[in-house]
């Protein structure tokens, strides 16, 4: 178990608890936060309503990256994987494994950032292709 590298024995807990909480809360509040605004925003054709909601989504987004980004360099404690994170986890833990284990992690975060700023492009291209166009949204 990677969470098994913490110096401290509740802190165990707090990693289980916060990846239970991402793996059942990150799908849905994804689709209620940014997709679902995004899908609404597109089917508008024109008008007030469709710019509002391609304005909460890039603001939803654009957390999101912030997210990405946190977590796969993590500066802060070992909550969440990260570069620094298994630095400190070989060095503190001499474990090897486990700090491969964090790396993964923290590349696939990397990979989801990457992900996540081509939808960002691909959507923005395609906004702006249609003929409210992206001056109603004040980008």
């Amino acid at each position: 178990m990677v969470s098994s590298a913490s110096s401290k024995r509740g802190s165990d807990y707090i990693t289980l608890i916060l990846a239970i909480a991402l793996l059942f809360l990150g799908a849905p509040t994804a689709y209620a936060t940014w997709y679902r605004n995004l899908s609404l925003a597109f089917r508008e054709e024109e008008g007030e309503n469709g710019s509002k909601l391609y304005q909460v989504f890039l603001v939803y987004y654009f957390l999101q990256i912030a997210f990405c980004f946190y977590a796969s360099m993590n500066f802060h404690g070992r909550y969440i994987t990260g570069i620094s994170t298994a630095v400190d986890v070989y060095l503190d833990n001499n474990n090897l494994m486990i700090g491969i284990f964090y790396l993964i992690g923290s590349v696939l975060f990397y990979l989801e950032l990457l992900l996540s700023f081509w939808v960002l492009i691909r959507v923005k291209a395609y906004y702006s292709r249609r003929q409210v166009g992206l001056s109603s949204v004040g980008i």
